[in-house]
């Protein structure tokens, strides 16, 4: 272990080794690698800042990272002001110290040596370096548990009161202080933010600032802050024109929190559950002993900067130097609460010369009248150099060198300076300190996918597995049977996975039953083993991990746990609603330590996982005392309108004046004829696309030229075809083929060229685009009407579209418009060679807008498989490309006015369904090249490859109507080579991406896992079983 952690701390500088895995992170400890070892965060790193992908595009945001550049947050442990800037550094030029990791994170060796199977961390534990306050002096390798919170309510932080979970929006204190006169005042609200601290001034914008205050810290503020403060004892100071005021934090109390409430489990007491308690707890409601946080796993949040208090222990002492009282110190006594143990809280006058302060702060306290006490002498010695944070020798003497004028200068300034407060810590065992952690070590216990424990690894041994793909499993996932027809089952069944094979991509699974009550499960004792990752899917309900926090659903382990279990008062003790996950056992029971400490098993579908990734940004309506506005609440539930009347119009929404004119014209030689209208004055009228309306029919010049023919469009006269070669001359120049090439980039081109056809170009042309009478009604956007807003415009572009399209199509996509609504296309694309998609059909609906060219059409995709095949594809209907705004693209890429149709399918033939379709996914393109890059992809692929093979079944069962004579013909072309290939590629067991062969696929796909050949052969059998069904 030692030969390995020696490796992984120089993983950094081995980036062209491809045993390691290299990379810095988020959240990442570091250090410089030459002498000076300065210590530092990682606040942004290339692979996790979404501001360094290339798909967004907003000159305000930050500046985006380079690949090999990471941004540093740099720590220093004598910091008095803000930190350095963020800088941005080469990743080679620092080392890892310490990465965080928390349980439910996925890991994986960042020595590959060591494999390449991926762990989910159950369990970590912190070592800490820690400087006392006030001090030089470190106390090394503690563990965080011993550490105690400065504020026991932090904001964001999880609170549970009775049944109900929520999160801290607010906390408000109150702060007793103690001036320099021995007054002693209470402050609280607003006053508060105009405190600092004086010896840690960080900005509040530093990855190191805490916001936190604790007895014996020093703090100064605006005179107005302490002029409304209320004073307790002592004389209330005549406070002047002073800047600032400085004081002695005495007292820290908790005055109210503000709640945001989320759910409410159950409890045992039905009232109590439905009644929401207030968003406003004070005082007195933070001492009941229903109101309590969350703390498992706490101590895996702490990181370098980090202020906490620790308890010296005698071991403790023994390093560490006794302080001593300095003649002149002055010392201020705190007292808590009755009852409570009385401390100390002793302050220092010293002689400090800080020349980090500088003239202006020098200026706050030059003119301070309220104290009494007289200002060292500049050059005494009564207190040691060492208390001073950050503190420099003092140059009285002259010796700091420079001009005479400059001397002058600073002896001007030094005669200025008077003491400084500083806080007196008595080093004694026992006594509770404010502390502040300069270092961390993290050790994790993992469990691999294979159900091996490692325990006590270092945290840079891990390498963070960011992006995993869907058909990942691990130890205690919880995953439903695609084999079987759930509906058509009278049990219900679920498995928990017990472990998994990463390169075979199979599991082992123990399945799960229950019929009417899902409390009533039977667990099956025989685990099924070598189930295909492509037969499973994560269920959709289940899912827990380390650190989860839960609420309780129902009350069946109240005998079992809690049987007899009474308080002090001798009641039956109600059931804990909240808790955390410690992990899932092999029986799909789920392990949870609830809010009162205990811990039991429970069965998933008695518990509900919360995420607290919603609770980021949530924004609700208060009312003055606190409570939630119920009009507001039942809004957001309840009050969603049923039809937008505003957003689309419908076809009962048309006037049916023109019903009876419907027949009298060819519906497209109507929408033509309304187009010409547009050309002469006074004559253009509003067009309804989709819905019937009159017109006025004008006569038409025609032309000798005949650039169409009425065999280019079928179901076009010919009156129509003059009427379109008349918008043609009018509109359009004639077309540069060798231009029209040149707007398609290299991969479009490739792809097109790429695809094999036995058709001349006329054949092609023809077959590529047509024109029926009628939209069949199964069309995504029959119902959906479209008035253009600029009709002239709207039809040239159309126009436009359809002669392009006519002329430059390529093969693999076929075209269908429609004469009685020109707003509509059906479209059918081939998927290309060389990639999964290949001899795979793919269908789409598209309606122009009614703003159209400037907006985008409206394009649905119709999905014949479950999940998604391709991450730009979604099984709703959604195509997510750039050019139709569903995606934040740049220059070229969006939409513009200029944008056609024919540009949009060359991108989605070309550059969706491509050889490596898993790049496609946001933010994904940083992986390529990377080893993590290579085999996401890979697995990608095969995912593609079944989800293609379960689509062809589908369309072959269920051809869209428009498109049905094609997608016969083309499966009894194109389906026996493709069952062909599969075959090819299932027999080449032990093949890798190496192995020369003319048959091997042209995309990442081997070496083939046992998973994918599993699943393969069964859906081809089926697939086998279907070819009579395309003759």
């Amino acid at each position: 272990m030692a030969a390995m952690r020696k490796k992984s701390e120089n993983e950094t500088v081995k980036e062209n080794d491809s045993s390691v895995l290299f990379g810095i992170f988020e959240e990442d400890l570091i250090q410089t690698r030459n002498n000076k070892k300065q210590l530092g965060i990682v606040t942004r790193a290339y692979y996790q800042d979404d501001e360094s992908d290339d798909s967004f595009e907003d000159e305000d945001e930050e500046e985006k990272l380079e690949k090999g550049k990471v941004e540093i947050g740099w720590y220093s442990m004598n910091s008095k002001w803000n930190d350095k800037d963020t800088e941005v550094v080469n990743e080679s030029t620092v080392e890892l110290v310490d990465r965080a990791v928390m349980p439910g994170h996925i890991v994986r060796w960042s020595n590959k040596s060591n494999g390449i199977q991926k762990a989910t961390v159950k369990n970590v534990q912190v070592y800490v370096d820690l400087q006392i306050v006030g001090t030089n002096q470190i106390v090394k390798n503690i563990n965080a548990e011993n550490l105690l919170p400065l504020s026991e309510y932090r904001e964001s932080n999880a609170i549970v009161k009775g049944p109900w979970l929520g999160n801290i929006q607010e906390v408000h204190y109150t702060l007793t202080l103690v001036l320099k006169n021995k007054a002693r005042c209470i402050i609280s609200g607003e006053d508060i933010a105009d405190l600092v601290d004086i010896t840690d001034q960080r900005d509040e914008d530093s990855t190191f600032y805490c916001p936190d205050f604790y007895p014996g810290q020093q703090v100064q503020g605006a005179p107005r802050a302490f002029k409304e403060a209320k004073y307790i004892s002592g004389v209330k100071p005549i406070l002047g024109n002073q800047r600032s005021v400085k004081a002695i934090v005495e007292k820290v109390e908790v005055s109210s929190v503000d709640v945001e409430w989320h759910v409410s489990g159950y409890s045992g007491d039905l009232d109590e559950s439905i009644v929401q308690p207030s968003n406003i707890l004070s005082y007195q409601d933070l001492q009941s002993a229903d109101v309590s946080q969350l703390k498992h796993f706490k101590e895996a949040h702490l990181q370098v900067g980090d202020k906490a208090f620790y308890v010296l222990t005698e071991e403790n002492v023994k390093f560490l130097k006794p302080t001593k009282v300095p003649a002149n110190t002055s010392v201020v006594t705190k007292r808590t609460g009755a009852g409570a143990a009385a401390a100390a809280c002793e302050t220092t006058q010293t002689d400090d010369e800080d020349t980090d302060e500088g003239a202006d702060i020098e200026a706050m306290e030059e003119d301070s009248d309220y104290g009494s006490e007289t200002p060292s002498a500049l050059n005494s010695t009564s207190q040691p150099k060492s208390n001073s944070l950050g503190s420099t020798p003092s140059n009285g003497s002259g010796r700091r060198g420079g001009s005479r004028s400059r001397k002058k200068r600073y002896s001007h300034l030094q005669k200025k300076r008077k003491s400084r407060y500083r806080p007196f810590v008595n080093i004694e065992a026992g006594n509770k300190i404010c502390v502040e952690v300069c270092r961390t070590r993290t050790v994790a216990n993992v469990e691999w996918q294979d159900g091996t424990f490692t325990s006590n690894v270092a945290s840079t041994d891990l390498f963070p597995s960011e992006n995993l793909d869907e058909l990942e499993f691990f130890p205690g996932d919880y995953v439903i049977d695609k084999r079987v027809d759930a509906e058509a089952q009278e049990v219900t069944k679920y498995g928990v996975v017990q472990t998994a094979d990463f390169t075979g991509r199979i599991c082992n699974v123990r399945w799960l039953y229950y019929t009417n009550d899902p409390t009533a499960v039977t667990v099956e004792e025989k685990i099924e083993e070598d189930v295909s990752v492509y037969d499973i899917t994560y269920h959709p309900d289940f899912s827990f991990r380390p650190g989860d926090i839960v609420v309780r659903l129902s009350p069946t382990d109240k005998f079992a746990i809690y049987q007899g279990a009474k308080d002090e008062s001798g009641n039956a003790n109600r059931l804990s609603s909240v808790g955390q996950v410690i992990q899932v056992n092999s029986d799909g029971r789920v392990d949870v330590v609830w809010i009162d400490k205990r811990r039991s098993s429970i069965i998933p579908s008695e518990l509900y996982s919360i995420n607290q990734d919603d609770w980021d940004g949530s924004e609700h309506d208060y009312d003055d005392d606190g409570e939630f506005d119920d009009d507001v609440i039942m809004g957001d539930l309840d009050e969603f309108p049923e039809d937008d009347d505003g957003e689309w119009e419908t076809s009962s929404e048309t006037s049916d004046t023109g019903a009876e004119l419907r027949n009298q014209l060819s519906p497209l030689e109507d929408v033509i004829q309304r187009s010409l209208n547009a050309l002469i004055p006074n004559t253009a009228t509003d067009v309804v696309v989709g819905a019937p309306e009159e017109t006025t029919q004008l006569p038409i010049e025609t032309s000798n030229e005949t650039p169409l023919s009425e065999d280019h469009v079928i179901g076009m006269n010919r009156r129509t075809v003059e009427f379109m070669n008349a918008l043609d001359r009018h509109f359009f120049a004639p077309v540069n083929q060798q231009a029209q090439n040149e707007q398609i980039s290299a991969p479009q081109r490739q792809s097109i060229d790429d695809e094999p056809t036995d058709m001349s170009p006329d054949e092609a042309t023809k077959s590529c685009f047509q024109t029926l009478e009628q939209a069949d009604q199964s069309h995504q956007f029959y119902s959906t009407t479209c008035l253009p807003i600029n009709p002239r415009k709207y039809n040239a572009a159309i126009m436009k579209d359809m002669r392009l399209m006519r002329s430059h199509l390529p093969p693999g996509i076929i075209v269908k418009s429609f004469q009685d609504r020109i707003d509509l296309l059906s479209i059918l694309i081939t998927g290309p060679v060389g990639t999964p998609y290949e001899d795979g059909l793919f269908v789409f609906d598209l309606q122009y807008p009614d703003n159209y060219p400037i907006d985008p059409p409206n394009v649905h995709y119709h999905a014949f498989c479950t999940d998604r095949l391709n991450p730009n594809l979604y099984q709703e209907g959604k195509v997510c490309v750039s050019l139709l705004g569903t995606w934040t693209g740049k220059g070229n890429e969006t939409w513009t006015s200029k944008s056609t149709v024919h540009q949009l399918l060359l991108s989605i033939q070309g550059l969706i369904l491509n050889a490596e379709p898993y790049f496609n996914e946001a933010g994904y393109e940083k992986q390529r090249g990377t080893v993590e890059g290579k085999e996401n992809s890979r697995v990608y692929n095969e995912m593609a490859l079944i989800k293609m093979i379960e689509s062809l079944r589908n369309m072959i069962q269920r051809p869209p109507k428009v498109f049905q004579d094609e997608i016969r013909q083309h499966f009894q072309e194109k389906l026996p080579r493709f069952i062909q290939r599969m075959e090819h590629w299932l027999s080449m067991e032990g093949a890798s991406s190496s192995t020369n062969s003319d048959n091997n696929p042209q995309f990442p796909l081997l070496p083939i896992s046992k998973g994918f050949r599993v699943t393969v052969r069964r859906e081809m059998e089926k697939l086998k079983n279907m070819k009579g069904s395309t003759t």
